[in-house]
C-alpha cells in the first residue's frame, strides 16, 4: 500500500512538472523537444524502480551506503520537483487571477465601446 501511495504522489508531481516542461519547450526545435520530453521521464522511471526495490526486496541486505544513495537520490529528485511545483503553482495562481480579472475589465464582447479614459 505504501508503494502505491508514494507512486501515485510521485507521478502526480511528475505530471504537473511535466506540464511546465511542455510549456517551456514549446518554442524549441521538434527534435530537442522530443529529447527533452523523453529524458524528463528517465529519472521518474529510475525512482519508481527504486521504490519497487525498497518495497519488494530487503534493502537491509545491502550496505548502508547503497541505501543512503537510493534515499538521497529520491529525496533530492523530488525536493527539486516540489520546488518546481511551488513555482508552477504560483504562476498558475497569478494566471488564474488575471483570467478572472479579465471578466471584470472587458465587456462581454471583448472591448468596451467608446474611447478609453
Amino acid at each position: 500500500m505504501t508503494l502505491l501511495l508514494f507512486s501515485i504522489i510521485f507521478l502526480l508531481i511528475d505530471y504537473y512538472v511535466f506540464q511546465g516542461v511542455l510549456a517551456a519547450s514549446e518554442k524549441l526545435d521538434a527534435s530537442w523537444r522530443s529529447a527533452l520530453r523523453f529524458t524528463f521521464w528517465v529519472p521518474t522511471l529510475v525512482s519508481m524502480l527504486a521504490l519497487a526495490w525498497w518495497a519488494f526486496d530487503d534493502p537491509y541486505r545491502y550496505s548502508p551506503a547503497v541505501r543512503t544513495w537510493v534515499m538521497t537520490g529520491l529525496v533530492a529528485l523530488y525536493f527539486s520537483k516540489l520546488f518546481s511545483v511551488l513555482i508552477l503553482f504560483i504562476d498558475d495562481l497569478t494566471r488564474g487571477v488575471r483570467w478572472i480579472a479579465s471578466f471584470f475589465t472587458t465587456g462581454a464582447l471583448g472591448e468596451l465601446p467608446g474611447q478609453a479614459i
